[in-house]
């Protein structure tokens, strides 16, 4: 199974462009790696009618486990993992996966969890992660599953597997990782501080990722750390610097073209804002998100994703609920029900028990203040039943 652009056969051209895109990425050159994947992803479809090329055999052959492989980057800054999950399947199936080399097997297999965060569930994602790095004999290929596993126990609040995963990747990194390796080492590690509440730690990390993105320029402008400066800031609880970390993280995306990314960092200024309790311009934040992400779900977002869609329903759901305890604050408690029982809809539909948790607490209480009160009892069972099943902090009502 192979690649074809519409004339055919992917051209010679199009795979150099393809190419030389992902040595940009690995060398921190950013801007340039959009530029020239933008000529090419749009060309991209599939003839699954055709024979698979091993990349392997043919290294300078156009093959799809090859182009699965180049196209990491790209679906890794624009955050539309469902198209590189649809082009990637084929590759994943067992028999063609065992011929891949080594190297190739492991940056395919970590990026494809990267791919089903929020789609599957948590421990199935962690897994075959495990599963994968216990396979791995090359601590240069590992460091890519370390990290992904730093990342997936971020989300499953396991804070010291998830610590002790990030450190094993930034000592086989900081060794041997391309600039594109060190610089999402970096991130996803200071994320996982953050979230652990080890903000001086995060901000060493992003301190890091700064020097690496000054050492390069302007090329690297797109991956300078606003947004998570701004989590992290935002859990000292210095509010004012937060907002203005999210307001620089929007303009650095949007002018990149990186539109997801943008709207997340409008939704994080309108939740700094509300801690701020400046309810006006959180809602007008909320509201713009909510914009990005519905209003472009089928055009900025979707382009070059084969028609899969987005990722678009995460951001969906948490605007909503966000804009329900903004109408709450307010006193509005039939309009704080009405977008949380949207809210609620919209997350059930992804595997992110801790975020359905968070919604599914404050869903019996907007119902009761809002006069439903036969909707109260259905959301607490809801909720109590999540929480058996799942271990989720913060069992509280």
């Amino acid at each position: 199974m192979r690649l074809l652009s519409p004339a055919e056969a992917i051209s010679r051209q199009q795979w150099a462009c393809l190419t030389e895109a992902a040595d940009d990425a690995e060398t921190g050159r950013i801007v340039s790696t959009l530029e020239k994947y933008r000529q090419v992803v749009p060309n991209l479809i599939v003839d699954g009618r055709l024979r698979w090329s091993n990349i392997e055999a043919e290294p300078e052959y156009p093959s799809r486990n090859g182009v699965c492989r180049l196209l990491r980057a790209y679906y890794t800054l624009t955050q539309m993992w469902p198209g590189w999950s649809f082009l990637v399947q084929p590759v994943l199936e067992p028999e063609i996966l065992q011929t891949l080399l080594t190297f190739e097997r492991a940056r395919l297999i970590s990026a494809h969890g990267w791919a089903t965060i929020r789609r599957l569930p948590l421990p199935v994602v962690i897994a075959r992660q495990e599963q994968a790095l216990a396979a791995c004999a090359n601590p240069a290929d590992a460091a890519h599953h370390h990290l992904m596993l730093c990342h997936a126990y971020t989300l499953a609040f396991e804070y010291a597997r998830s610590l002790d995963h990030g450190r094993r990747a930034e000592a086989e990194f900081s060794a041997t990782g391309s600039v594109w390796d060190q610089m999402r080492m970096d991130e996803i590690l200071g994320t996982a501080y953050y979230t652990a509440s080890k903000y001086d730690e995060a901000l060493a990390c992003y301190a890091h990722l700064e020097e690496r993105i000054a050492s390069i320029g302007a090329e690297a402008e797109p991956m300078r750390p606003f947004y998570a400066l701004g989590w992290a800031t935002l859990g000292q609880k210095d509010f004012v610097r937060a907002q203005a970390y999210f307001q620089s993280a929007y303009l650095q995306k949007i002018n990149a073209g990186l539109v997801y990314d943008a709207g997340r960092s409008r939704y994080a200024e309108g939740y700094a804002r509300f801690q701020e309790k400046d309810y006006s311009g959180a809602r007008q934040c909320q509201e713009e998100a909510l914009s990005i992400f519905c209003d472009n779900d089928h055009n900025v977002l979707n382009q070059h994703n084969f028609g899969q869609g987005s990722r678009s329903t995460i951001m969906i759901a948490t605007c909503l609920h966000q804009i329900a305890l903004i109408a709450e604050r307010t006193h509005r408690f039939r309009e704080a029900y009405m977008h949380e029982r949207r809210a609620v809809a919209h997350q059930r539909d992804l595997d992110d028990p801790g975020q359905l948790a968070d919604f599914l607490r404050r869903a019996p209480y907007h119902a009761a203040l809002s006069g439903h009160l036969t909707h109260v009892l259905g959301y607490l069972r809801e909720y109590i039943q999540l929480r058996l099943r799942h271990r989720v902090p913060g069992f509280r009502l």
